[in-house]
């Protein structure tokens, strides 16, 4: 919700067509409700709305108060598979839009859901994923004596380089408070205070006191590979449709006239399903970590 009055838009009080700019992104228009000095007004009537500017039509003066109450638009951004591999899949001639059932939206947010489960079931992932904050006791495997090296053993692999503008931290608990490491050391295997196998996941920290046993280091990182095998958008698309599918009046996409001698939407969903475990198998990551 935001709560403004009549002196943060445009124009000066009294007048009308008097307008205000949202600066959420993911403002939506849909089911919006505007009250104005405690008093709803109507889309369209009193107030109309073009992307993220809404423009009062009546007048609008500076002491009242203003509460626009919205709701949040969905960014999706897909790496996997598209609207069109599911299409395809399906058998369908149309695309999908905004006017079909399901329409475009709603078959975006099934793609991104199953690239979610292949991400969780296979243990890595074919885009950048961020961790947050995950928690590290204090290793047993000291390599080196001199210097306290020790190694962190990431729970992914295809790690991305280590920036304080992506949010990264490698933070170290010292007692008061926690030390990114990211921000206020040096990151060099020579003569760092720590260095990162970026490739297989092992972050080494150096330090030369003695740190608490549990929980005083963690880490927020991202990984991902940058190229989606075709298995892997070939398996998304199978997920995809299957679980569209599975919502289907029996009318709207794939015909099922329950003849036996046809394939049902059961056969269909068991068979793709099937299809998806054989193709997302091989990239299923097993790690081994020596502690």
């Amino acid at each position: 919700m935001i709560s403004i009055t009549g002196s943060d838009l445009t124009g000066s009080s009294g007048d009308t067509d008097r307008t205000y700019t949202v600066t959420d992104a993911t403002f939506s228009a849909t089911d919006l409700q505007v009250f104005i000095s405690g008093t709803y007004v109507y889309q369209d009537v009193d107030y109309t709305v073009s992307g993220l500017v809404i423009t009062f039509s009546g007048a609008v003066f500076d002491s009242q108060y203003i509460a626009i109450i919205y709701n949040t638009s969905r960014i999706i951004t897909l790496t996997y598979a598209t609207a069109s591999d599911v299409q395809r899949i399906l058998g369908r001639s149309a695309e999908f839009t905004e006017s079909t059932n399901p329409t475009d939206t709603q078959v975006e947010i099934f793609i991104s859901a199953m690239e979610d489960y292949i991400d969780s079931i296979c243990g890595r992932a074919w885009r950048e994923v961020t961790v947050t904050e995950e928690y590290y006791d204090k290793p047993s495997n000291i390599i080196n004596i001199w210097d306290y090296e020790i190694r962190i053993a990431l729970a992914h692999r295809k790690i991305k380089t280590f920036d304080t503008d992506e949010g990264d931290k490698l933070e170290i608990w010292d007692g008061n408070e926690w030390i990114d490491y990211v921000a206020t050391k040096t990151e060099n295997r020579g003569t760092g205070d720590f260095w990162v196998n970026y490739t297989d996941g092992f972050v080494y920290i150096r330090y030369y006191s003695q740190l608490f046993n549990t929980d005083c280091i963690r880490i927020t990182y991202r990984y991902g590979e940058t190229t989606v095998p075709n298995a892997i958008s070939e398996a998304c698309a199978l997920l995809s449709a299957s679980m569209i599918l599975s919502n289907d009046d029996r009318t709207q996409l794939v015909m099922d006239a329950g003849d036996t001698t046809h394939e049902t939407h059961a056969d269909r969903i068991s068979q793709w399903k099937r299809m998806a475990e054989q193709l997302i198998s091989p990239y299923k990551e097993l790690r081994v970590i020596n502690f």
